[in-house]
């Protein structure tokens, strides 16, 4: 995954969200676009991947940059990655560090129990990390925008407890 230049800044000409990490456990469309425009903006972003899958979106294709679907790494960019095996213990505690650790926590398994079985589910985060920003779980019909201005209106509210905000895009034009 490639590093962009980033030029989204603060007055004291640092990215916005400098500081910031961000665990990207999504595939397609609005996860993955979401993490690009945070990583845009400065924050350190790991994108998680099913060892010996991938994101689904590797093979949407053509066209391709070299062995790469151009869509997968378009969306992709300003991330460092790694490819656990999320169905064993050892890829779950891994992912689990990595979370308890982070800021922001995006992901759209399927199935919330999923979550709870790997001790990811937002209770167990707050158990163990009572400062993140966010804790996302991406729903289909989202638009991108919202989930990016959800995001970094939560940096600026309250950070004691991970949560997954309702809101609407009209709420930020003016803002």
């Amino acid at each position: 995954i490639r590093k962009e230049h980033n030029d989204v800044t603060n007055a004291r000409n640092q990215p916005i969200l400098t500081g910031m990490k961000v665990i990207d456990a999504t595939q397609a469309l609005a996860g993955p676009i979401c993490s690009m425009y945070l990583g845009d903006m400065g924050a350190e972003v790991i994108k998680i991947e099913e060892l010996g899958k991938g994101d689904m979106t590797r093979g949407w294709a053509p066209p391709y940059v070299g062995d790469e679907s151009a869509y997968f790494l378009s969306t992709n960019r300003n991330k460092r990655g790694m490819a656990l095996k999320l169905d064993t213990e050892e890829g779950s505690e891994i992912l689990r560090k990595l979370v308890y650790g982070a800021d922001i926590f995006l992901n759209n398994f399927p199935r919330l129990d999923s979550l709870t079985k790997r001790r990811l589910d937002p209770e167990s985060c707050l158990q163990v990390n009572p400062r993140p920003v966010s804790y996302t779980h991406l729903r289909a019909h989202e638009t991108v925008l919202d989930l990016v201005c959800r995001l970094l209106l939560e940096k600026k509210k309250d950070q004691t407890t991970p949560k997954t905000p309702k809101t609407n895009i009209p709420q930020y034009t003016n803002y």
